[in-house]
């Protein structure tokens, strides 16, 4: 206990990386010049679709988290621009939504929507409609995965 009162001069508050979006994007960018040259691949920028998914995500494993996303999506990355698809599923699928975010009616908005449905309903089929194994699989809950069914007006047609 004397150790902690030694070292506890003084406490930083930092603010989780959910409430600095705007660092989200900094902190990409740095992971993702920083992974490239590792993997000597020449990813210069993230696309516009992927920026937004990834100002959207909640982030509960903060920079870590962030870290590890961008670190996998560089190693799965074909192109000179890291894409939507490189990203996790979990990203993809999120729900929360910034405020920042443009409205649904956005063609971006739109694009990210149907991209999600059509992640959602690949992983329904490869999991022959079982909702307990689909969720999983998306690392979202049951009820989420019920919501964006409903939502999307997915059935097993």
């Amino acid at each position: 206990m004397d150790l902690f009162y030694r070292i506890h001069v003084f406490t930083i508050h930092t603010p989780p990386l959910k409430d600095r979006d705007n660092d989200v994007l900094i902190l990409a960018d740095h992971f993702l010049h920083e992974f490239s040259r590792i993997q000597n691949k020449r990813i210069y920028k993230i696309s516009k679709v992927a920026s937004l998914l990834l100002k959207e995500h909640s982030w509960p494993g903060n920079i870590r988290e962030l870290r590890n996303v961008i670190e996998r999506a560089t190693i799965l990355c074909e192109t000179d621009a890291l894409q939507e698809r490189d990203l996790p599923v979990t990203i993809i699928a999120n729900e929360s939504v910034s405020p920042l975010s443009p409205p649904a009616s956005h063609p971006m908005e739109e694009h990210l929507e149907d991209s999600k449905k059509k992640k959602i309903l690949e992983s329904l089929e490869r999991n022959r409609w079982n909702k307990s194994r689909t969720a999983k699989d998306l690392n979202i809950s049951r009820a989420t995965l019920w919501r964006k069914i409903k939502e999307y007006s997915i059935s097993a047609s």
